[in-house]
């Protein structure tokens, strides 16, 4: 497994089940309205996560310099599918403002707090310059 799939993998697993618990939570105290707009801002921040990973994984594969060239083209990408998912759910009847937001804005921050915390713990450095990978061989 690479040092992407390491940092991400916890913070996935994690955030997928919160995000669950969260909407359960919103569908038990003001109904399936509330519970959809949960999951919603949650799966918009989760799908981000998964893109990102699957940028870097793919990255990774075609060249070891390939993961810093191609970094800032995902996140552009990953930010306009973002921005453009937001847009096309405003005003829908489904989704509640306040439930929505709130969920969007602790998904991010529970996904960066949980990266951060599996970066510092990986080393994800010695896994990628490890004599195995394609690029030494």
């Amino acid at each position: 497994m690479t040092g992407e799939a390491q940092i991400a993998r916890g913070a996935l697993t994690w955030s997928a089940v919160l995000a669950v618990l969260a909407s359960l939570v919103a569908l038990l105290i003001d109904g399936p309205r509330a519970a959809a707009s949960v999951a919603t801002g949650s799966g918009i921040i989760l799908a981000n996560l998964v893109l990102a990973l699957l940028f870097a994984v793919l990255a990774g594969r075609l060249h070891g310099i390939a993961q810093m060239a191609m970094s800032l083209p995902s996140f552009a990408v990953r930010m306009v599918l973002s921005f453009a998912a937001v847009q096309a759910l405003k005003g829908r009847p489904f989704i509640e403002t306040p439930y929505f937001v709130g969920a969007f804005c602790v998904a991010l921050g529970v996904v960066i707090v949980l990266q951060g915390r599996a970066w510092r713990r990986t080393p994800w450095l010695a896994q990628a310059f490890h004599p195995s990978s394609k690029e030494i061989a």
